[in-house]
């Protein structure tokens, strides 16, 4: 397994989450940040380590949970039914600052209140979802981190054909019913730089998966590119293992479905995102308005696992694995 940012952070932050308190309006010491994460709850592992970073961001600042800090977090794990009824939890116990993960946990609050300060995290395009009105000058109540760069999809096509040149058909599968993406036309035009066509494969459910992987599997030496999802990322088992069951070379938008074993991911460092959401709220607490704090686009990485190239019988050539951040092998 590789050594990288979570693991440092894990051992630099220890367990923060645990510290947490629960706290009621008109009852808390200092200040209060609400954080709502579109995982799953303690002790689920991301859940956990989104949570500590959150809190060592804050630290950062100088903000200590526990101390002259307060938190309330909720998790919502791609449930939108949860979204609205968490975010009005949060909403109302008049945090001096709130942390979003996901589009869909970061609109609704906008949705709810304009006037609590917002730091959003893992929101693919801020200005198009209403909350910003530049990434320079975000303009109101909201900034964040951004994770997602619509043309990265055209690097993911230039990936996938460098790990299987003879890939003649391209599949775009996700979940169109979570939020939509920006990045197929950009992967549509670098698949057609090549010849190919792209084709929408959609799942709305866990049982619909494995059949669809079976269809795609069905095509002449068909490749695949997963767009950032979040319900994708949550179901990263259910996605990976009947992929490689079928050996289809595919591109995954995430490192974690890298370490569920799929073959190669492009992503950010999730971990480092959400410290960063807390080192703005750290900002926000300490008299920065959100208005003047720029809108941060997370940088890219690629991670790929050798296992997998080998189960799938790939031929990876010297130019991939240099251009490669980190390695499973």
């Amino acid at each position: 397994m590789p050594v990288g940012r979570r693991q440092f952070l894990l051992g630099a932050a220890g367990s923060l989450f645990a510290a947490v308190p629960v706290l009621a309006q008109g009852n808390r010491a200092g200040k209060l940040v609400a954080v709502m994460i579109g995982a799953l709850p303690p002790p689920d592992a991301t859940g956990s380590v989104w949570a500590d970073a959150v809190a060592a961001g804050l630290g950062d600042r100088g903000w200590r949970v526990g101390t002259n800090l307060g938190t309330e977090f909720r998790f919502t794990a791609g449930q939108n039914e949860a979204t609205a009824r968490f975010a009005s939890e949060l909403l109302a116990m008049e945090p001096d600052v709130i942390v979003t993960g996901t589009p869909a946990n970061s609109e609704m609050v906008d949705s709810l209140s304009r006037t609590i300060p917002q730091v959003f995290v893992a929101v693919p395009d801020p200005i198009a979802s209403g909350l910003i009105e530049s990434y320079a000058r975000p303009g109101g109540h909201a900034t964040g981190v951004t994770h997602l760069e619509p043309s990265i999809g055209g690097k993911m096509v230039d990936l996938l054909m460098a790990v299987a040149p003879n890939t003649n058909r391209v599949a775009y599968l996700t979940n169109p019913d979570t939020i939509p993406s920006p990045m197929l036309p950009f992967v549509a035009e670098a698949a057609a730089g090549y010849g190919l066509q792209v084709e929408a494969v959609h799942v709305r459910s866990v049982e619909e998966i494995a059949p669809a992987i079976a269809t795609i599997a069905g095509w002449a030496t068909a490749g695949i590119v997963m767009p950032p999802n979040n319900w994708v990322h949550n179901n990263a088992a259910a996605f990976v293992e009947p992929i490689n069951a079928h050996r289809i070379p595919a591109i995954y938008p995430a490192h974690r479905m890298v370490d569920a074993g799929g073959l190669l991911g492009v992503g950010v460092e999730i971990v480092s995102m959400f410290r960063l959401g807390g080192d703005y709220a750290g900002r926000i607490l300490n008299g920065a308005a959100p208005q003047d704090l720029p809108v941060q686009a997370a940088p890219f990485s690629t991670m790929l696992n050798l296992a997998t190239a080998d189960r799938l019988g790939l031929t990876l050539p010297v130019s991939l694995l240099v251009a490669v951040d980190r390695f499973i092998e």
